[in-house]
């Protein structure tokens, strides 16, 4: 029980730290975009 709830736990820290990774690259394309824009 304990083991799955480490793996778990060690899944969910990688999917949000890829989630972190694309909202980051998606809001710096956006600030580009922005900018381009003015």
């Amino acid at each position: 029980m304990q083991r799955q709830c480490k793996i778990y736990s060690g899944e969910n820290l990688n999917y949000y730290f890829v989630k972190s990774i694309i909202l980051h690259s998606l809001l710096k394309r956006v600030s580009e975009t922005s900018r381009i824009k003015i």
